[in-house]
């Protein structure tokens, strides 16, 4: 499954949520920017960071995160952000 280069993941996440298949399939699809939002969202930002940093120990490629009090900030930040990058459109992403 690819997926957009721009994604707002909304929380909170599943009980079955694996976050380390999802980065796997962020570095395939050459994810730029993750938007969080919802509850726990700095926990969870918390958890992508150190799995980003772990699966690229070269640092090949940049991957930025960003918590969001609201969904609309978050979904504006990745829209803006696809739209300077030329990533395509933003994604909202439930895990």
């Amino acid at each position: 499954m690819r997926v957009s280069r721009c994604i707002v993941l909304k929380l909170p996440l599943s009980t079955e949520a694996d976050l380390a298949v999802f980065i796997e399939k962020c570095f395939a699809s050459k994810v730029e920017l993750i938007a969080l939002c919802g509850e726990g969202a700095s926990d969870v930002e918390d958890e992508l960071d150190d799995l980003i940093i772990a699966h690229d120990l070269s640092r090949s490629h940049m991957m930025v995160t960003t918590t969001h009090a609201t969904e609309n900030g978050a979904i504006e930040l990745a829209v803006d952000w696809a739209k300077r990058n030329s990533c395509g459109k933003a994604e909202v992403v439930t895990l």
